[in-house]
């Protein structure tokens, strides 16, 4: 596979057998950023944290 990028994740049903091999992209699929329960880790983006520290994480990330 020389010059060619090795996929991260396989699917078990479609592994990378040889060099021609070519199966689709595999993942834990997509998670908007918004979404409840990934939300409640992104810490306070208030207005103190807008005027002092982003574009940085904040404090409580």
């Amino acid at each position: 596979m020389k010059g060619q990028p090795l996929p991260n994740i396989e699917d078990p049903q479609h592994l990378v057998r040889h060099m021609n091999d070519t199966p689709a992209p595999a993942g834990f699929g997509f998670i908007a950023p918004h979404w409840h329960p990934r939300a409640t880790y992104a810490g306070t983006c208030d207005d103190q944290w807008l005027r002092n520290r982003a574009p940085y994480l904040p404090l409580d990330y």
